[in-house]
């Protein structure tokens, strides 16, 4: 099939079969809303500052540091649970959990997350304190679906979850403002539960190959490995850059040649979900190229990671998996696959800004264009939410 001709089949959307009360779209609807008007805009406003096209505020490590909670803990945070809750099991072959046993545990991290941005220290002590809490009840939540899974088959993919919602539980205790810390928490946290969950799209929808027990523990210990060189690079010291880019590039090959990835990409044609795994993973490359070849420039290497590879996957699979949960795609798909494309902008000029010499008019563009791409995508999806609320009226496992 060639490259430019898009499997029909891959890309069509109808109603999903329910089997059981979908839990993702409530944290999916509050990671949107919170992006949308306090996460996205601040992050805007502080590069606009940093690059000289606005004054600086007085509050700006204020700013920053509300920008970098909200990302990493409600936009990345909550969609992937969502994500990890309902597809999570799937992938370990287990039972989902209930509904109403996790479904409360969104607004918990929203409460901690409120409430470690209030001044004082003893609120942002008790924020930090919620936001772990409930990341640690997702983490139990996680540990307890794959003890009822496969564990000759799919215990090194449980391995992967444990090891992503441990980072997020212990992530509110670090300094975020630190673009290394930053990294860390965005790295083995939200880009290793994406890459577990993501299995179920990448199989069903991609027709890409399911970890065995021969091939899931060489990625699981390369993750495991990477997790551990990048933390010693960001808290201790660490300066062997290039064994820390080079461990991240080692298990996303192991992901791309054992799952037969290109290959299904290529069967599957342009869609929108498949260029978002597509450019997910060059940013990676990316992201571990920069390390090797400019050394820690964290900055540029968390936002090309954060934007080019998490953030393009979130629009994607958002897309996709709320046009199968209410029987209609928030975004036509040729309109999906354009977004998915233009967003692209916004990693290259953003995660490279350290190295690029930006005039003005760059950075007023890239602000408006981030703004722009997003609200229409954030609008469109959260409607879709509201769809997806009906099902909660009918039982469910």
């Amino acid at each position: 099939m060639s490259l430019l001709k898009r499997n029909k089949d891959s890309y069509k959307v109808t109603s999903m079969k329910r089997t059981r009360i979908p839990v993702f779209h409530r944290f999916w609807g509050a990671s949107i809303l919170f992006a949308l008007f306090l996460g996205f805009p601040m992050g805007t406003w502080t590069w606009m500052m940093l690059n000289g096209v606005h004054e600086f505020v007085p509050f700006y490590i204020d700013l920053k540091a509300i920008h970098l909670k909200i990302q990493i803990f409600v936009f990345f945070g909550l969609f992937i649970a969502g994500f990890a809750l309902q597809s999570g099991a799937h992938v370990l072959d287990s039972k989902p959990p209930r509904s109403e046993r996790v479904i409360w545990i969104y607004p918990l991290i929203l409460t901690g997350v409120l409430l470690s941005l209030l001044q004082g220290e003893t609120w942002q002590l008790l924020g930090h304190g919620v936001i772990s809490l409930g990341n640690l009840l997702l983490l139990i939540t996680m540990i307890q679906t794959a003890i009822q899974g496969t564990k000759t088959r799919l215990l090194p993919i449980a391995l992967l979850f444990v090891i992503g919602f441990s980072v997020f539980t212990i992530a509110p205790w670090l300094d975020l403002t630190q673009p290394a810390q930053s990294f860390f928490v965005v790295w083995s946290a939200a880009y290793v539960i994406v890459l577990a969950a993501g299995q179920q799209l990448v199989a069903n929808v991609l027709g890409a190959k399911r970890f065995t027990a021969s091939t899931a523990w060489p990625f699981a210990l390369a993750i495991l490995g990477s997790v551990v060189l990048v933390g010693l690079s960001a808290f201790t010291g660490f300066d062997s850059y290039e064994l820390v880019g080079f461990s991240m590039i080692l298990p996303l090959l192991i992901y791309i040649i054992f799952l037969g990835i290109i290959p299904a990409l290529i069967k599957t044609g342009p869609t929108s979900l498949a260029l978002a795994f597509a450019f997910s993973f060059l940013w990676v490359f990316s992201a571990a190229i920069t390390l090797i070849v400019y050394g820690p420039l964290w900055d540029a290497i968390l936002h090309q990671l954060a934007l080019g590879s998490v953030t393009t996957l979130i629009l994607a699979v958002g897309a996709r998996v709320l046009g199968f949960f209410s029987g209609k795609a928030p975004l036509k798909e040729s309109t999906l696959t354009l977004f998915i494309i233009g967003w692209q902008l916004v990693p290259f000029f953003r995660g490279w800004s350290s190295i690029l010499a930006l005039g003005e008019w760059s950075v007023w563009f890239l602000s408006g264009w981030v703004e722009a791409l997003f609200t229409i995508w954030g609008i469109a999806c959260f409607l879709r939410v509201m769809k997806v609320l009906k099902p909660d009226q009918t039982k469910g496992q």
